[in-house]
């Protein structure tokens, strides 16, 4: 994703909230994160906040995680993974992003 791309997406963010997920093994996890900042679109960089001590953050400790903007529309998904028990995301087509080298 190129500068003005990042800058265009993370612009349509004033505020809300989002899933962060990962691969743990072959088994893609989520959280819903509501505390999501963008800090630089050179290099790209975002930031979200998990509490330390969430098993979440255990579990993908060390691991790649894609940030997903919601809608309004998405409100049930936000909900599905927002409780205690970490959800498994049910996946019917994956874009792969982009990773910083």
């Amino acid at each position: 994703m190129h500068g003005r791309e990042l800058r265009n997406c993370f612009g349509k963010f004033p505020t809300g909230v989002t899933i962060v997920s990962w691969f743990d093994g072959s088994v893609q996890k989520g959280i819903t994160v509501n505390s999501f900042t963008s800090v630089s679109l050179d290099p790209p960089l975002a930031v979200v906040s998990i509490h330390k001590e969430a098993k979440a953050c255990t579990s993908m400790k060390g691991k790649a995680f894609t940030i997903n903007i919601l809608s309004d529309e998405q409100e049930s998904i936000a909900w599905q993974f927002a409780g205690s028990k970490q959800e498994i995301l049910e996946t019917t087509g994956i874009t792969r992003g982009f990773r910083q080298k």
